[in-house]
């Protein structure tokens, strides 16, 4: 399922008298506001979107994507088995076939799915039905089953310490498993090691490196406002780590946010990045597959207020939670995003999807844990960024509906004060150790119901007004133009409801014009009317697009559109509908 404040300005003198002018009444149709709905991700819903998305436009304009359907495709004709969890749940594990090795998505964007022996008939037949005979899909030819990569991890998992191995990740690129050391001089116990488990063993499939030292807890003194990737902390003085995305106790029902357990141990009391105290940690996990925890909001209501909401900075507040990467799904290559409080919004790919390793419990305590299932990818992280979320970004394919962003996990941050590649907590993992569910709230989208008036400035011109109304893009423009100094038009809308949060006009500027823009708003008719933003629009012949015209923290019902030569630069301006969106 689904899951920059402008100071207040009064309108200018030419739109106040124009408001007078042309009514300066309050409408007799009543606007009732509309509140947010709680949403949940439901297992048998949150795939819809898989379903229904039009992989055509999607491999045209998302590539990266687009690949990562395609190996979804394949992952799911591939045999399944559940697994108990030590909750008492149950997960569920892919039998990949002998001659499975892998797979990958290229620099290019391109899935190769890697086998133990060439495309056949039998095989072409297989895997090219699978994928829909795409001509994109690449094949290629490699040693090691994918199973057998993951046998030999398993069994270095046990013997970490004994061998000085820091981490272990299966690199479906080289289809080798790398093996990080902090003491070279143990590559041939290890490889001793490997011998009396496997028949045969084939030391062509490890690849061995230096380590740059275990992963270890972080701490950081910077701060932001966003939550997802903002920072937590004990008290105002210490800054701890990052926040990772809302969720709720599926046993008990409180709602709260999820962070990096060696972030916030069981107990422990944490505030927000504006300070506020979220609670107190419910659950937690160090080990294994996840370092997570839980922290329920003190307030112990069911609703997230907008303090505690998912959402970055504009342009992402339009994007909405949608589902989650399950751990079967996750592919090397796969485009990923992290927020975290020290290194802010990176962009990356994955680099494995199976990586175990060693981390410090406390910083100097010398007691380290295993963990297994941990996802590695190229961003970089630093110190403060650990608890911060991981999400892959799909476009949504409608010009309408903004980016979907699938939660892949929580970052762990890696020891030192340079940056490093990036390991996470899968969220699948998470869900399952610590018993939650995800929370979103759904994207609550307003638009232009009705035209209140429309006004010529000097010797402006105001066209097709009735162009503004509709919630979709639909080719019928209101046209605000002057050709002179001091000329131009304006139109004020109605809301469909009352509305706030981030404005976006769909619109153009004519080709070679500079339309000097207003976007106002006010909740009664006549005033008092905000600024929300005033920008040029360039005409450059690119055609229509959203344009990010301001912020609005207080509900308004009527928006004011101007297209105004203020400045010695003809304005002509062309827009087809307002859409205002909510974090």
């Amino acid at each position: 399922m689904f899951e920059s404040k402008k100071p207040l300005l009064i309108f200018s003198s030419v739109f106040l008298m124009t408001v007078i002018l042309f009514g300066a009444f309050m409408p007799a149709l009543a606007v009732e506001e509309t509140d947010t709905q709680t949403m949940f991700i439901d297992e048998a819903e949150e795939w819809l979107w898989y379903e229904n998305i039009d992989r055509k436009l999607l491999k045209e304009d998302d590539m990266n994507s687009y690949s990562w359907l395609l190996f979804i495709d394949l992952i799911n004709c591939f045999p399944k088995v559940l697994v108990p969890t030590e909750n008492g749940d149950v997960k569920e594990i892919v039998e990949y076939p002998n001659e499975y090795a892998g797979a990958f998505i290229d620099e290019a964007n391109r899935l190769h799915i890697v086998l133990t022996k060439p495309v056949d008939s039998e095989t072409e037949y297989n895997y090219r039905k699978i994928t829909g005979y795409d001509e994109s899909v690449v094949y290629d030819v490699a040693k090691y089953p994918l199973p057998f990569l993951y046998d030999v991890q398993t069994s270095l998992g046990d013997v970490m310490a004994e061998f000085g191995i820091q981490s272990t990740s299966l690199n479906e690129f080289t289809n080798r498993l790398e093996v990080d050391l902090s003491d070279s001089t143990k590559e041939k116990d290890i490889v001793d090691f490997l011998t009396t488990k496997f028949n045969e063993f084939d030391t062509g499939c490890l690849t061995f490196t230096d380590s740059t030292g275990p992963m270890l807890p972080t701490a950081s003194n910077t701060a932001t406002n966003a939550l997802a990737g903002s920072q937590t902390s004990a008290n105002a003085n210490q800054i701890i780590g990052s926040l990772g995305f809302n969720a709720y106790d599926k046993s008990t029902g409180q709602y709260g946010a999820v962070t990096a357990a060696h972030v916030a141990p069981f107990g422990a009391t944490r505030r927000n990045a504006l300070l506020t105290t979220i609670g107190s940690v419910s659950i937690s996990k160090f080990g294994g597959t996840v370092d997570a925890s839980f922290i329920p909001f003190s307030s112990g209501g069911n609703n997230i207020s907008p303090s505690y909401n998912y959402y970055t900075s504009s342009p992402e507040s339009a994007d909405f939670l949608m589902s989650y990467c399950k751990n079967s799904f996750f592919v090397s290559g796969l485009s990923m995003h992290t927020i975290g409080n020290t290194t802010g919004h990176l962009t990356g790919t994955v680099l494995s999807v199976s990586m175990q390793g060693q981390m410090e419990q406390y910083v100097g305590s010398g007691y380290f844990v295993n963990f297994n299932d941990l996802l590695k990818v190229s961003n970089g992280v630093n110190e403060g960024d650990s608890g911060g979320i991981m999400y892959h970004q799909v476009w949504s394919g409608s010009l309408l509906s903004p980016p979907i962003k699938m939660i892949a996990g929580i970052i762990i941050a890696r020891t030192g004060f340079i940056i490093y590649d990036g390991v996470g907590s899968k969220v699948e993992n998470i869900m399952n150790e610590l018993n939650i569910g995800l929370y979103i709230k759904s994207p609550i989208h307003q638009y232009v119901s009705g035209i209140e008036s429309k006004t010529t400035l000097g010797y402006g011109a105001v066209n097709n007004w009735n162009g503004l109304i509709g919630n979709t893009p639909d080719g019928s423009y209101v046209q605000l133009y002057g050709g002179n100094y001091g000329d131009g038009g304006h139109v004020v809308g109605q809301m469909n409801s009352v509305s706030s949060g981030d404005i976006w006009v769909y619109a153009y500027s004519g080709n070679g014009y500079y339309t000097h823009f207003y976007t106002y708003v006010a909740y009664n008719y006549n005033g008092p009317w905000t600024l929300t933003k005033v920008q040029t629009v360039y005409g450059n012949g690119g055609g229509a697009q959203w344009i990010n015209c301001g912020y609005a923290n207080s509900g308004f019902r009527y928006i004011g559109l101007a297209g105004y030569d203020d400045n010695g630069m003809s304005a002509n301006i062309f827009i087809d509908a307002v859409l205002v969106t909510q974090p």
